[in-house]
């Protein structure tokens, strides 16, 4: 989407020369010959970036500015000046505005003052868009703490439980009994996912990443019974690290659990030389996935599984993947199964 920037000018000429400067660089622009008709614009359009005059009839680009910082603060405005204004430029400044262009300047100099007020404004965002994911994440470190904690309480009970039953009770107790212990498993799951995800942002460097030790953990976790293997004995280190192996089981496991009774997975891996990269396919035999749903998949929280599946499994593969520079797509026909290709690039030091 291109960026909306309001221009502020009661000159019309000068007003018509900065809108086809804006507009050559692709810029949407929205035009004002005084203050009052700027703020009647802010009240109905999403602006980026305000360029204005400081000399106007009604509203002086100074008080524009102070208007806009208090009801608007994320907004660039860029202030335009004759010489003799300087006193009122510093000012300015010093009260929010990010840049001043002195009359004339060239069409050169208003699209890199603007570029550059563009950019405060985004790298701007990105920080406070960081702030609140922090804010976010250590929220969910501590309730994955706390649930941490309460599941483990839980799991001990109910082995202590499952043991005593084994001696002293019914089989209709005993199968009660080992259904919740599934569920307590679920929500193990479900506590780890979210651990997961707290930690999902935090410093964690791409380097060198063997394959092969990500198939050993995938056999230690699910056996052999249900996956087959199609991998070549030698392949390039690619770019990983130490979360990539849980982004694979996360897709495998999501196989699983759409393949109930007798779930089947075929891993098959092969280098893609013109890419630079190493292709990982994930094919399941499972339910499928709806064309409507197949938008969804890698959104946080989404399921179309049980309310005991926090639905980040694939979201967590998929940002955890897209960190090391690799990507993820997913082929899916209804009843017949579904495909998940990962690429991810060879590792070049």
């Amino acid at each position: 989407m291109k960026e909306k920037i309001l221009i502020v000018e009661d000159d019309f000429i000068a007003l018509e020369g900065l809108k086809l400067d804006l507009e050559s660089e692709g810029y949407v622009t929205f035009l004002a010959n005084c203050g009052k008709q700027a703020l009647d614009i802010l009240k109905k359009v999403d602006i980026d970036l305000i360029l204005s005059d400081i000399i106007m009839n009604d509203i002086s680009g100074i008080d524009l500015l102070q208007r806009v910082k208090n009801k608007y603060p994320d907004i660039v405005v860029i202030l335009i000046t004759g010489y003799g204004a300087l006193d009122t430029v510093i000012e300015a400044l010093r009260q929010g505005a990010h840049d001043y262009l002195l009359k004339p300047c060239s069409g050169e100099e208003l699209k890199i003052c603007v570029k550059r007020g563009l950019e405060k404004r985004q790298l701007s965002q990105i920080i406070k868009e960081k702030s609140r994911q922090d804010t976010m994440l250590d929220l969910i470190a501590g309730f994955a703490k706390t649930l941490n904690d309460l599941v483990a309480s839980i799991s001990g009970s109910y082995e202590i439980l499952r043991t005593y039953l084994n001696n002293n009770s019914n089989s209709y107790v005993k199968k009660s009994v080992e259904h919740t212990g599934t569920f307590i498993k679920k929500s193990a799951r479900i506590v780890d996912d979210l651990c997961v995800t707290a930690n999902l942002f935090s410093e964690a460097p791409i380097s060198a990443f063997n394959l092969h030790e990500a198939f050993r953990d995938i056999k230690i976790r699910f056996g052999y019974d249900f996956i087959v293997f199609n991998i070549p004995e030698r392949l390039p280190l690619v770019n990983g690290g130490s979360r990539l192996a849980a982004a694979f089981q996360n897709i495998i496991q999501n196989g699983i659990d759409a393949s109930p009774g007798n779930p089947y997975i075929k891993i098959t891996c092969y280098i893609e030389a013109k890419a630079d990269a190493v292709a990982l396919v994930f094919e399941d035999q499972g339910c499928g996935i709806s064309e409507d749903n197949l938008t969804k998949v890698f959104l946080p929280f989404f399921t179309t599984k049980s309310k005991t599946n926090a639905g980040l499994g694939l979201w967590i593969a998929y940002q955890t993947i897209a960190h090391y520079k690799g990507n993820i797509t997913i082929y899916s026909e209804k009843f017949v199964g579904t495909m998940v290709k990962v690429r991810l690039p060879i590792y070049r030091a």
